[in-house]
């Protein structure tokens, strides 16, 4: 614990509590900022080596961190700026000291001249330099909205409109958002979409109109590719408000994940007619996750091979680590190959806490630990890591989906449900995973014509997947033996190493949910390693024909 001003930072928990032990609600790019300042240890950081610690890639104007400055100093008690301290043309710094015990305590302390740092930061317009070996994701530069009426306050308002989602974008830790310093300065420019991204070395451009009255906006934007010039994302709506501030924020959180998926589906698609070996750290291992949404044995395989190459080209990359757990964890999850199983949930642990180890701040890898926690029993970790990477990337479809997983291991199914809801507000096209997951939680909670048409739609976009598990336990609530009986001798041709073990141990995990999978999947012949355990009235048709 690390007392500060009048709040207390728990470093083991990432999180700012006040004198009653309260968490204070902080952004996640706040409190790394302040995770920086402690770590330098009474040390002066510039601006651009904060920014490079917190943004990494992202580049963001000096009204981020300013902002972040301001939190901190509101959160801690300190009106003098007596703590968190501006040292003029320098940067920032905690007056601090260290105590015995190893807790790290800071305390206003007179202001000491320093040398300004040695190192430097290449900067241009705001723009920071790539990751090394080709582990930067393509840049999005969002442009200055015009407005459709053309007055003066309606540009007004659409440029914020287009500031605030340039915001919101950045805060999606694995996009490279351009600084809107630069991209606005184009604006009234008659430039082309590939000439804007040569000028900006962005390889998309978000561009639009938006329109404001006093209950309603009105927008039409697009995505542009700059290198095929094709709109790879548009959305054309007009909706009205009954509190413009609140639900314009929601807007631009729902539109910013949407322009995220929209970036990582097309980013996947323009790698596929290039061999593996051609392609950079980043491409590979995106290559690698097209090959997990394929959700089949054969993408399954080839999602492990990519990622497997990727560690092995860039050790240190630890999206390529992520990417390589995130692939075995689906198919033990899916049952694909029927190499990686339940058993080998603790050698999929330590790849993604190796992925963590190199980037602690991947919402995603924060996702997938919380979803092999659950899987494995660890409820209270699970949730703990789930928190992390909520707190990491609210907006990032991933973390949605993954998140939701987690959830339903735990058996609180309203919030797994309120996860996918989100992500369904985000994704337009709904893919299998989404479809199974979401079928699968609705069984959980009783509503079968639901979970059995969701379950349908998942296995008509992926005949591979275990949605078809699901579907079966729904088919013989329903009566439905003969379709069942069906899908049973399909599951046992699409999966691999899906047997007595697999179920008997999964299923134990969920609350009410063991007993009716293990009722049904008896009626077809397939005994589980432990009986059945009574979880309320098994259905009638069950008892008649167990």
């Amino acid at each position: 614990m690390i007392q500060i001003g009048n709040a207390v930072f728990d470093a083991s928990a990432h999180l700012l509590r006040d004198a009653a032990g309260t968490k204070i609600a902080l952004r996640s790019q706040t409190l790394r900022v302040l995770e920086c300042l402690i770590q330098a240890k009474g040390g002066v950081l510039s601006k651009a080596q904060l920014a490079l610690q917190v943004w990494g890639s992202v580049a963001v104007t000096d009204d981020s961190l300013v902002q972040c400055i301001g939190e901190i100093r509101s959160a801690i008690g300190d009106t003098k700026h007596e703590i968190l301290q501006t040292e003029h043309r320098l940067g920032y710094r905690l007056a601090a000291s260290v105590q015995a015990g190893h807790s790290y305590s800071v305390r206003p302390e007179p202001n000491p001249v320093r040398a300004e740092p040695v190192e430097a930061v290449r900067q241009a317009q705001g723009e920071r330099s790539g990751a090394p070996d080709g582990q930067a994701a393509p840049a999005i530069a969002v442009m200055a909205f015009t407005s459709m009426e053309g007055d003066e306050r309606s540009e007004r308002l659409a440029m914020t409109f287009a500031g605030d989602l340039s915001a919101e974008l950045a805060r999606h830790r694995e996009l490279r958002v351009i600084s809107r310093l630069s991209s606005f300065s184009l604006k009234g420019q008659a430039l082309g979409t590939r000439e804007i991204c040569e000028r900006l070395n962005a390889r998309f451009i978000v561009s639009g109109q938006v329109q404001f009255s006093e209950d309603a906006i009105d927008w039409s934007l697009e995505m542009s590719d700059g290198h095929s010039d094709d709109i790879v994302w548009s959305e054309r709506k007009k909706i009205r408000f009954t509190d413009i501030e609140t639900e314009t924020a929601a807007l631009i959180w729902r539109m910013a994940g949407s322009i995220d998926h929209s970036f990582r589906v097309t980013t996947i698609a323009r790698t596929t007619p290039k061999a593996p070996d051609s392609l950079n750290a980043y491409d590979l291992v995106s290559r690698a996750y097209a090959g997990i949404h394929n959700n089949s044995v054969e993408g399954s395989r080839e999602a492990q091979r990519l990622a497997a190459l990727a560690v092995q080209h860039y050790p240190t990359y630890g999206r390529a680590w992520r990417a390589l757990a995130h692939a075995h964890a689906f198919d033990i999850h899916s049952c694909h190959t029927g190499e990686w199983t339940q058993g080998r949930i603790g050698e999929n642990l330590v790849e993604i806490r190796k992925a963590i180890e190199l980037d602690n701040t991947s919402p995603v890898a924060y996702a997938v630990l919380g979803t092999l926690l659950s899987m494995d029993g660890q409820l209270a970790a699970a949730l703990t890591a789930s928190d992390r990477a909520l707190e990491l990337g609210q907006g990032e479809p991933q973390v949605l989906h993954l998140r939701a997983v987690a959830f339903l291991f735990l058996g609180q199914f309203q919030q797994a449900m309120a996860m996918m809801a989100s992500y369904r507000a985000i994704v337009p096209i709904l893919p299998s995973m989404y479809l199974e997951i979401w079928g699968r939680i609705l069984l959980a909670m009783g509503d079968l014509d639901a979970a059995i048409q969701a379950l349908q739609q998942a296995l008509t976009l992926a005949p591979s997947s275990i949605a078809r598990l699901s579907l079966i336990v729904a088919l013989e609530e329903k009566g439905e033996h003969v379709m069942a009986a069906e899908h049973f001798k399909t599951l046992l041709t699409h999966t691999n190493g899906f047997d007595e073990g697999y179920f008997g141990k999964r299923y134990d995990l969920i609350p009410g949910i063991r007993g009716r999978y293990v009722n049904a999947l008896r009626v077809h012949g397939l005994k589980p390693e432990k009986p059945p355990i009574p979880e309320g009235k098994v259905p009638l048709s069950l008892v008649k024909r167990a």
